[in-house]
């Protein structure tokens, strides 16, 4: 009996080590900090300060919001733009885990004249850790994607 009871709290222990609550929560959560300091940063200098990713592990999982005049707000309530930047900051941070030297920028023409500038702004920072950036719009932005062409040669070579 007393066997039989020792392995059954055994497999009770495994079972919630191994549920979305236990181990997974527990690294994930562990994590974090950092993933949102990345996150933050980067979405500052884009957003100009108006806007901060927040991360947080519920059973398991990830959840996503921005933080903006103190009120969060879900991922799935943003607007098309905000989603974009949302994106690129989430690539950038993988980016930066992973140490993968290319951002790739879509559907830059879809984000909002003060978040372009904000790009600008990301994109030209000191220490910026990407060899090749790759920007895709359509035509109707060809003045940002001149001026930071212009902007990124004269400040890399």
């Amino acid at each position: 009996l007393t066997d039989a009871r020792n392995k059954q709290e055994v497999i009770e222990l495994l079972v919630s080590a191994f549920a979305p609550s236990g181990i997974p929560t527990m690294l994930l959560s562990e994590h974090l900090p950092r993933l949102e300091q990345l996150a933050t940063e980067a979405s500052r200098i884009i957003t100009r300060g108006r806007y901060e990713i927040n991360f947080s592990a519920v059973d398991g999982e990830l959840d996503i919001s921005v933080i903006s005049q103190n009120r969060r707000r879900p991922i799935h309530t943003l607007s098309t733009s905000e989603r974009i930047w949302v994106a690129l900051v989430l690539q950038h941070v993988v980016n930066q885990l992973i140490g993968n030297r290319v951002l790739m920028i879509d559907e830059a023409a879809t984000l909002d004249v003060d978040i372009l500038e904000g790009l600008q702004d990301f994109l030209l920072a000191p220490g910026l850790p990407y060899d090749n950036v790759l920007i895709c719009a359509t035509t109707e932005q060809t003045d940002f994607l001149e001026r930071i062409t212009q902007e990124v040669r004269r400040v890399r070579l």
